[in-house]
């Protein structure tokens, strides 16, 4: 930089403008004589003069310059003559104010002229700063050394008639007195030690001041950068270097950056540092000139480079021991010096990523341990000013980390262990790169900007004390070269011998690690900070492959965390996730650094978990490469140094079992909760990923352990975690059933069901260790695990259903549903006497509990075995309802009527208060209408059903023959026939002989039961007595009138039935104990019928069929070009094939298949058109082949997946739906507008239907109306109100911009078909939205990224945050994990109600409105005629 320009240095140490005429040619005693007369009369007359406000004496410039020749000499007496060295101090300081305030006792010459005689008055002021012998008087020295600065300062602050050439003599008199007091070496309580940092920090001050007042010229700057070289021996000068760097480091971005610089801010200190009013190319000249003013810090890493000064090699030609230079006391604290210097630098380089700033105020017991590593310092000085309650706050900021350092308890003792650092002592300076580089800036500059100016003395730094061997050093140092800025060669090759010198841990000194470690962890996060498509010098790859490969090494003698790894490994944790060329080559050393650190990580103790961050970064590395030995095979890897000694080369595939491993090691010990979550979500990738390739494979198979070895691994490693250590931590144990819950859908040809039945026995036993807990246990987090857990168990049964057939664990299965339902076991133990149900009490865990298991009973009976049922996966239910009942139905006249116009020809009747049953007892066409035939709609809590039931006293197959009517005529005769006598036997006869038992007597005979009945009976008689005269008298009366017998005729076949009254009498329903009320208040009849004459019934059970017995979701996909963040761009993007990646269309196929809209019967992402029984596909229907996505836009199809709890629907919004939801919601609320003022409410009440909001709930319309419901039946919306995402990224960058409240609001305005919002939904909580972030890499894999906002359950799995997915997997993966998220969130909620309570709720609504109050003989008739109905219902009327 200043190559062209002469130093000043050897002219500023030899000039003798400081010296005095008494100093140079009187002797010692005559000077003192003359200086202490002088002087002390100068302080009377000063004094003096300032108290009578008179001028000064000296009037002449020859009596000036003369008493100032003798002040000059009084400033270089001892400190034995301190009062006139004092006196001198304070002429000199009263003087020097007149660049500022002149007074009266200053002389007239110097008022003339103030600049001449301050440059005199600064020149013979650095006298007081030359150390003296006299040790005892240091502090008295320093005083005055003090408030010469501070004049110095003042005056150079405030002054406004400082000339250039001042400002010249200015900043040269400070650079000799820092010259004088830090060039030798440091020693003890010397002057030098004391006035360090203030000296420091005043020549700093005002040369920042002289650049906006008078630029220092280049020959200035060089000697300031030569002089301090010399200086680096003292902590202050880094220290004050830093202090610089980051003022200027954050005014530079500010003035490149604007106000989109983030996180930059100023202490106050840093502010008053840079004058106001400094131009911005002046900003950027300071910056880059101090940026350089310390040379190389790496050099701070070679005492010998630092001990090659003149002041060093005179202490050790005049020491009275021998010694070498590089050997003093001072330099052992160069480790430490050398780790702030790199710390700045690293500072340096986070402020151009947008890293936040990281705090360092609370290090000193790092380097106190870092001292007790390298044996007593009390030889190094440590006495600095000002003391430390007045020094500034160190400027930087990070309350993260400090809130590590307080709570990480006592300081490790490091010297007890191995010489080298410890991770522990290296937490407080570690930044948290996962959580970090998620808020990298955008307008970060590239990475090869960043190496430019900082890469030589990072690259260089990484490499302290490491040996390169092979031939890999001469092209290190070939590569070097052409990096490195200094242009000598013999300087360069110097430098390059030392840093690559003794490897490992020989001679070298291990302090040096901290500076190495910040060096490994700056480059880290510089090439993690890695753009989408962004190109870096191969040079700069190489050599950072060859620094991590040395800083991903562990010797297997440490016993502690090497610095240098823990720094790799925590800033490097986005390394295997970025389009970085050749960064698979470090895949081999990474394995082995986690796999080395694994044992010796320390996991909670007392509350402290000290490598948290650690093993969270290392969890982000491993899961960026489970994916990789699948994607590449048997790819070999490449060594990175070519040396006999490395390991031949290995194979990716060769790295999947140690992956595995390792995995499974880390899951087993792990202990945080997030950490367990992540290594979940891994475990489900690695077994999922593998079955996934040996099914693409077949028999093919390339590995050594099959999908079955490790999902047994797996399933039992979750299993006994689960009950051992997860049971109490509701986020692990959600994750652990969400990922038994994956493993169960995942496909194996031969599954294992002796190992399926025992996860099938683990879960049930996690319910009943859960269920039996005490009462002070029980919450809502532990009835959350239960609720999942019986979810969990239903995907087990329903994808292996064969495990039903077993016994033991169909038992084992129903005794934790009967558990769940009613809060106990019939029969806990195989020994104990089972207990009847009747003698139970029925008291559940809870009722969300019970829900659960109600669910899990209703799939066990009805879809175990049976699903998809044969309305296919859309829908659970029959799609037959009444309109097309009737449709078929055999009579034209009902056939051709619509409801509800004509009426419901249906019955309506409720059983147990739970269950409505819609009768028709007209047969439908197609059968015998001579048979009393019954057609059933049944709708519960679990859904919809049809049944249609004919009496029939002979099978289907018997013929009758019409012949055998005629054969044998019956002839009616009226002549009384004699009854042959039969004598009743018992058969056999032995029977007869046999004692009778209680058995025989459960029967009671008929006269038992009269007594009883005594009155009925009694009427019963009377009535038969009286059909007995009567018959007799028509005997009689035929008999006399003697007419011919008439012949019997077949009666005419019965064409009316009370088929309903025979269902419900033939199925147990209709019975005298099923009509009476129950005893408790409130308690209906176990039958009730409804009044199916009320036209508003049918308008209620469509919206009872419109409540889903599933759970319905909707999922929103996105494409994203490169650059874009306006919604209108990213939504045209999918209407052509040509503007989306092909991997996005088969992402989107991989999801669900494509459905109608017009024809789907189940969930299609919008509230008022699901779950309508559709018609048959139009046959010349055709759809677009050219979009890229817009098809599944909710206007013509969308994608659909289900399963038996759960639908999903994916849509792709695109601008078409977009723009016409808008418009439809702007007509919706015109029309209600004019609606409301004209007072027609039915354009009002027709948009109100179709919103989600429930009838209750208060809205801005009007004050709060009380909901009818009470209790677990508030408010629940149809759908969840959590809105999932999913965003495909061409450039990964661009999830920072990607405008989610613009895209909530059209997911918004999607799902309730463009009604207008209420106020509750005009208000988008971005808190219920989760963003799913996908970005291709180059090399086949699939980058995610999660974005949500922290609750109290966190987010689902298998996906998370950082992972790194193949190709075969990610649409499973991402399906899933929405679901999973859909259903935690659930699971938080306190509103929320499972599908089939909501059905129970809106059964309840229905009886409460059309039950017909019908005593028992009415009730009776009325299934004989409809006349007791109807009328009343005109007397409720």
């Amino acid at each position: 930089m200043y190559a062209d320009w002469a130093s000043v240095r050897e002219e500023i140490q030899r000039s003798t403008d400081h010296e005095s005429v008494l100093t140079l040619s009187f002797p010692t005693s005559v000077g003192k004589e003359v200086a202490g007369s002088v002087v002390h009369y100068l302080a009377f007359m000063v004094g003096k003069n300032n108290d009578d406000n008179e001028p000064s004496s000296l009037t002449t410039d020859t009596a000036v310059k003369w008493t100032m020749q003798v002040l000059c000499h009084g400033l270089t007496l001892p400190m034995t003559d301190y009062e006139t060295v004092r006196e001198c101090v304070n002429i000199y300081c009263e003087w020097l104010m007149c660049l500022t305030s002149p007074k009266k006792c200053v002389p007239i010459p110097i008022l003339e002229d103030p600049n001449s005689y301050s440059q005199d008055i600064l020149k013979h002021l650095s006298n007081i700063f030359v150390p003296r012998r006299d040790q005892d008087q240091l502090s008295r020295q320093a005083m005055l050394c003090h408030r010469v600065l501070k004049t110095v300062q003042h005056s150079a602050t405030t002054s406004e008639i400082i000339t250039d050439q001042t400002w010249d003599c200015l900043l040269r008199f400070l650079l000799v007195i820092n010259d004088v007091l830090l060039s030798p070496p440091a020693e003890k309580d010397s002057i030098g030690s004391q006035l360090c940092e203030r000296v420091l920090s005043v020549l700093f001050e005002i040369w920042i001041l002289a650049c906006c007042r008078c630029f220092p010229s280049p020959p200035l700057w060089k000697t300031l950068k030569e002089m301090c070289s010399g200086w680096r021996h003292h902590e202050a000068l880094v220290m004050q270097w830093h202090r610089v760097n980051v003022a200027f480091t954050l005014r530079l971005l500010k003035v490149i950056y604007g106000n989109s610089a983030r996180g930059l801010q100023l202490s106050e200190d840093e502010e008053k540092l840079i004058p106001e009013g400094i131009s911005n190319e002046c900003i950027i000249q300071c910056w880059f000139r101090f940026l350089h003013i310390l040379g190389n810090p790496v050099e701070l890493s070679r005492p010998s480079v630092i001990a090659n000064t003149p002041k060093f090699l005179h202490m050790a030609i005049t020491s009275e021991i021998p010694i070498e230079p590089e050997e003093h006391e001072c330099l052992k604290n160069l480790p430490n010096i050398f780790y702030r210097a790199m710390r700045s630098v690293a500072f340096v380089a986070d402020a151009f990523l947008g890293i936040s700033q990281r705090d360092a105020a609370d290090v000193d017991w790092l380097m106190s341990s870092l001292s007790s590593r390298q044996g007593d310092l009390s030889a190094v000085p440590n006495t600095s000013t000002p003391p430390s309650h007045r020094r500034p706050k160190p400027p930087f900021h990070l309350p993260h980390v400090a809130k590590v350092v307080k709570d990480s308890g006592p300081r490790p003792n490091l010297s007890e262990t191995w010489a080298g650092p410890s991770f522990a002592a290296f937490a407080p300076i570690m930044s948290n790169a996962a959580s970090d580089n998620g808020a990298l800036s955008p307008s970060r500059p590239t990475v090869n900007s960043l190496l430019h100016l900082l890469g030589s003395w990072l690259l260089e730094a990484s490499l302290v004390g490491v040996r390169v061997y092979g031939s890999t050093a001469k092209a290190f140092r070939s590569r070097a070269a052409s990096l490195h800025m200094d242009s000598d060669p013999a300087r360069l090759q110097s430098q390059l011998d030392h840093s690559l010198t003794d490897g490992g841990r020989g001679s070298f000194d291990a302090g040096y690690e901290m500076g190495r470690a910040q060096g490994c962890g700056t480059l880290c996060r510089i090439f993690c900070s890695h753009k989408t498509g962004e190109s870096v010098a191969s040079i700069y790859t190489s050599r950072f492959y060859i620094s991590l490969y040395y800083g991903l090494q562990v010797f297997s003698d440490m016993k502690t965390i090497p610095v240098v790894l823990a720094s790799v490994i925590s800033n490097a944790s986005d390394l295997l996730r970025l389009d970085l060329e050749g960064v698979h080559v470090l895949l081999p050393q990474l394995l082995s650094a986690l796999e080395d650190l694994q044992p010796r990580f320390r996991y909670k103790h007392d509350n402290v978990d000290e490598d948290l961050d650690l093993r969270h970064a290392s969890i982000h590395l491993l899961l960026s490469a489970i994916c990789l030995p699948l994607q590449f095979g048997n790819l070999p890897i490449r060594a990175i140094l070519d040396d006999q000694r490395m390991d031949p080369a290995v194979t990716f595939i060769s790295l999947k079992k140690r992956l595995a491993d390792l995995l499974q090691k880390m899951l087993t010990s792990e202990t945080d909760s997030v950490n367990t979550q992540m290594l979940l979500g891994g475990l489900v990738v690695c077994v999922h990923d593998q079955a996934l390739y040996e099914e693409a494979i077949g028999d093919q198979n390339e590995t050594t352990d099959s999908v079955q070895d490790l999902f047994g691994m797996a399933t039992a490693l979750v299993c006994r975690c689960l009950t051992a250590s997860w049971k109490t931590d509701l986020n692990c144990a959600l994750a652990a059933m969400e990922v038994l819950s994956a493993f169960a859908r995942i496909k194996m040809k031969n599954p294992n069901a002796l190992h399926c039945k025992r996860i099938i026995n683990w879960i049930c036993e996690f319910v009943s260790s859960q269920c039996s807990r005490p009462a002070p246990a029980h919450s809502k987090d532990l009835h959350s695990m239960i609720v999942m857990a019986f979810r969990c168990l239903t995907v087990w049964l329903m994808e292996h259903d064969y495990l039903m057939q077993d016994k033991e664990c169909l038992h084992i299965v129903l005794q934790v549903v009967e558990l769940g339902v009613s809060g106990s076991m019939s029969q806990p133990k195989a020994s104990s006497v089972p207990r009847f149900k009747g003698d139970k009490e029925l008291k559940p865990v809870s009722l969300r509990v019970r829900d659960a298991a109600e669910v899990l009973l209703a799939t066990i009976i009805d879809y175990v075995g049976s699903f998809p049922p044969p309305c296919g996966p859309e829908s659970l239910c029959t799609l037959l309802d009444e309109e097309s009942l009737i449709k078929h139905c055999s009579k034209k006249k009902m056939a051709d009527s619509s409801l509800p116009d004509a009426g419901l020809p249906f019955q309506y009747f409720v059983i147990d208060g739970s269950t409505i049953v819609g009768l028709l007892e007209q047969p439908l066409g197609g059968g015998d209408e001579t048979l009393p035939t019954v057609t059933a709609i049944v709708r519960g809590a679990f859904g919809r059903h049809a049944w249609t039931m004919q009496l029939r006293h002979h099978p289907r197959s018997f013929q009758r023959d019409p012949k055998s009517e005629s054969v044998n005529p019956v002839i009616s005769s009226i002549e009384p026939k004699i009854p042959p006598r039969i004598q009743h036997q018992y058969f056999p006869e032995i029977v007869q002989q046999i004692p009778p038992v209680l058995a025989d007597q459960s029967i009671p005979r008929l006269e038992s039961t009269m007594s009883e009945y005594q009155p009925e009976l009694s009427k019963l008689q009377s009535l038969i007595a009286a059909q007995v005269q009567f018959e007799q008298a028509c005997i009689q009366n035929h008999a006399k009138q003697r007419k011919p017998v008439p012949k019997c005729t077949k009666p005419s076949s019965c064409q009316e039935f009370q088929s309903a009254r025979l269902f419900l009498t033939h199925y147990g329903f209709l019975t005298l104990d099923g009509l009476k009320t129950g005893s408790m208040s409130g308690m209906m009849p176990s039958l009730v019928r409804l009044n199916s004459s009320d036209s508003n019934l049918w308008n209620d059970l469509k919206q009872l069929d419109c409540l889903s017995v599933r759970t319905a979701d909707t999922v929103y996909l996105f494409y994203v070009k490169t650059g874009q963040s306006k919604l209108t761009d990213i939504l045209q993007n999918v209407t052509q094939r040509c503007s989306v990646q092909g991997q996005f269309l088969e992402f989107l196929r991989s999801l669900g298949w494509p459905v109608d809209v017009e024809e789907h019967s189940g969930w299609n992402g919008s509230v008022a058109t699901s779950w309508k029984a559709k018609g048959s596909r139009a046959k010349d229907k055709t759809y677009p082949s050219d979009t890229g996505g817009s098809l599944y836009d909710g206007g013509q199809q969308v994608l659909y997946w289900s399963d038996v709890s759960t639908e999903v629907a994916f849509v792709v919004p695109s601008p078409s739906t977009h723009l016409s939801s808008i418009e439809s919601e702007k007509s919706c609320i015109q029309a209600a507008g004019s609606a409301t003022s004209s007072g027609d409410n039915s354009a009002l009440v027709k948009c109100k239907s179709l919103s989600l909001e429930l009838e209750g709930v208060p809205t801005d319309a009007g004050p709060p109306v009380r909901p009818k419901r009470t209790g677990r039946s508030g408010a629940s919306a149809i759908t969840s109100d959590v809105h999932v995402m999913v965003v495909w990224l061409e450039s990964y960058e661009d999830h920072l911009s990607f405008p989610l409240l613009d895209a909530q609001k059209a997911c918004q305005l999607s799902k309730t078909n463009a009604v207008p919002l209420s106020s509750s939904q005009k208000n988008i909580n971005t808190n219920q939205t989760c963003v799913v972030f996908v970005h291709p890499l180059r090399n086949g894999l699939f980058r995610i990224h999660l974005q949500a906002q922290q609750s109290r359950v966190s987010e689902a799995v298998p996906l998370v945050d950082g992972m790194v997915v193949s190709r075969r997997l990610l649409g499973h993966l991402v399906r899933q994990t929405a679901i999973n998220i859909f259903r935690r969130r659930q699971l938080d909620s306190e509103q929320y109600q499972p599908p089939h309570v909501r059905r129970k709720m809106k059964i309840k609504d229905i009886v409460e409105k059309y039950e017909c109050k019908l005593t028992e003989p009415e009730f009776f008739a009325s299934l004989f005629q409809d006349t007791i109905v109807n009328k009343q219902q005109t007397v409720a009327d």
